[in-house]
């Protein structure tokens, strides 16, 4: 009987470890997508590409972002391994990248359209 005890807490521990090891990889995924943005923008002001070379990538990157954001935002509220000045924090930095997201969406169409 010692042992299930045993196996349920470890369990416990190993999915609290997992959700922490998800929590990293979403929180570092959007920065990530967000230096490729700038790196996008950035080619397409030295380079002068042609603006149909850079929507693509601008728009699954952005899109991601932007998604990956909202949900996050929406979900954090519910991480119960956090505590709740963890939780709104992590929410206020999924809010950050929603905006740094949609600034550089908004750059990238100012200027495509000069």
């Amino acid at each position: 009987m010692r042992e299930t005890k045993g196996l349920k807490a470890n369990d416990k521990k190993m999915k609290g470890e997992a959700v922490k090891i998800l929590l990293i990889v979403l929180t570092l995924s959007p920065i990530i997508l967000l230096m490729a943005s700038a790196v996008f923008i950035v080619d397409f002001i030295q380079e002068k590409k042609n603006i149909l070379d850079l929507t693509f990538p601008i728009i699954i990157t952005e899109g991601t972002v932007l998604s990956l954001s909202l949900i996050m935002v929406r979900y954090s509220r519910e991480i119960i391994l956090l505590g709740k000045p963890e939780r709104e924090c992590l929410r206020i930095l999924f809010l950050l990248y929603y905006f740094l997201g949609l600034s550089f969406l908004t750059v990238f169409v100012f200027l495509s359209l000069r």
